[in-house]
């Protein structure tokens, strides 16, 4: 790979990885003090409207998905960048408002499902939530195609700080339980819009330029699809709890998936860096530095996500009594399922981005609606014998089922796979978990002893190497002595 684009890479990679690790680490203290102060009920009631404006966003995905822009802007000359992102923008907000006003009138529907009258209480947030997370995602997606990571981190950073600081007034100060805890979030989503808004390397003009929305529509459908998708292998299990259990249930799960869900974030901050590289090289057909970025880049993620899993898998009851107190105890089983199951679906991400890279973005769509369907049925039948354990073994089996395909298609591509790089950190996790069981309850010392014994075994296998370690400390060492 080039010099100055590894550089680019890896600073990029950096610096959105500082705003998102701002974000998580201020979004874990935050969730720290919701369990301790939104009683178990009134936070599942929160995670189903989560839950429900989310699927709408990913509805409007349909007609201007945000990614298909970041790919246009990224790939464009520098004179059509401008327009894309123009035109982009003046159409997202006329679709926000008109499925904003959509969800109004789709209130009564909601209520019958859950049956719930806390929730039906709470649901005219929802269009407001919406329009705040559809706008505050679509701007950071056109930062993405301007390869502007730094102020992408800025955003993250104001995000979390704003949900940080008002979920301490409206919650502790002020004690407004769940309607504090919406609050807190509009306000923070509102800052975020402002910020990224107001610094965006463009200058901002309305554009209805229908031609240009066409092509973006026309690649960004079964992008959208694969979105609507994505939310049911992803997001439905909490919809279907609420409707099968009932809220409590949610909160278990919900307590349990914060960490994957927020390890995936991090990952985002790599793929926003990884996308917009990656479909550089296969615009100018250089497919070999292509396959580079990419089997690098599945050998690091995985390696990263089975050595988190790894610790959280031993470590699982200590972490939910730390950061969720005792009262959630029942998640622990749950949080290191569904930390394989991240495993899973971070590799999934990387080889399906790949395609959408090569331009067969309808590819991703056929794979995830085999992984919806399977979520689906596995939720219906596994939920009722297990509870919300059935809900994290339904998602494990589906996305198990899903990365083949995801592999098959790439093989058939111009790109070299090497899924090696993915399946030796897993079989160190295999067989660490079967020692682990079959020793029983350990001791600190043995647990430590485990985790040592799964790096040894992944450096003998070339699973991280060297000059990984040389190559980035290489690119960050002037801004390192910059913060020194």
């Amino acid at each position: 790979m080039d010099k100055a684009v590894l550089s680019r890479f890896i600073r990029g990679v950096f610096s959105t990885s500082t705003g998102v690790i701002a974000q998580i680490i201020l979004g874990f203290l935050g969730f720290m003090i919701v369990v301790r102060f939104v009683p178990k009920g009134e936070l599942g009631i929160y995670i189903l409207i989560e839950a429900i404006y989310t699927f709408f966003g990913l509805l409007s995905s349909l007609t201007l998905e945000n990614i298909s822009v970041t790919r246009f802007i990224a790939s464009a000359d520098d004179s059509d960048k401008i327009d894309i992102a123009n035109a982009a923008m003046s159409f997202k907000v006329i679709i926000s408002l008109l499925i904003g006003l959509t969800i109004l009138l789709c209130k009564p529907l909601i209520y019958p499902i859950f049956k719930n009258e806390l929730l039906s209480k709470f649901l005219i947030y929802v269009p407001l939530l919406f329009i705040l997370s559809a706008l505050n995602d679509f701007l950071f997606r056109i930062q993405q195609g301007f390869h502007q990571y730094k102020k992408m981190a800025i955003a993250n950073i104001i995000q979390g700080v704003f949900s940080f600081l008002f979920i301490i007034v409206f919650l502790v100060v002020l004690k407004m339980r769940i309607r504090g805890l919406i609050f807190a979030y509009i306000v923070a989503f509102t800052a975020s819009i402002l910020y990224q808004y107001i610094m965006l390397p463009i200058k901002k003009r309305l554009n209805l330029n229908m031609k240009l929305y066409k092509t973006i529509f026309k690649f960004g459908f079964p992008l959208g699809l694969n979105n609507i998708l994505y939310f049911v292998y992803s997001r439905i299990d909490r919809l279907l709890l609420g409707a099968m259990i009932n809220p409590i249930g949610v909160a278990y799960y919900e307590v349990a998936s914060r960490i994957p869900n927020k390890s995936q974030q991090l990952y985002g901050s790599f793929n926003n860096v990884f996308f917009p590289n990656i479909s550089e090289y296969i615009a100018k057909k250089n497919y070999r530095e292509a396959e580079k970025i990419l089997n690098n880049s599945l050998r690091l993620i995985s390696f990263a996500t089975i050595f988190a899993t790894v610790i959280a898998t031993i470590f699982r009851k200590e972490i939910i009594i730390l950061l969720f107190s005792k009262m959630y105890i029942e998640s622990a089983t749950v949080l290191s399922i569904m930390m394989v199951s991240l495993s899973i679906t971070i590799t999934g991400t990387i080889l399906g981005t790949s395609l959408v890279a090569l331009g067969q973005s309808d590819k991703p769509v056929k794979i995830n609606l085999v992984n919806a369907a399977t979520n689906v049925v596995c939720n219906l039948i596994l939920i009722p014998i297990f509870g919300f354990i059935g809900a994290a073994y339904a998602a494990l089996l589906s996305h198990s089922i899903a990365l083949p395909f995801y592999v098959w298609f790439l093989k058939k591509s111009k790109i070299r796979l090497e899924i090696t790089h993915y399946l030796k950190p897993l079989l160190g996790y295999c067989l660490l978990l079967a020692i682990f069981i079959l020793i029983g309850p350990v001791s600190i010392i043995t647990k430590l002893t485990l985790i040592m014994v799964f790096l040894i075994f992944c450096i003998c296998l070339s699973i991280i190497r060297k000059k990984d370690i040389l190559h980035i400390f290489e690119v960050l060492k002037p801004s390192l002595q910059v913060i020194k």
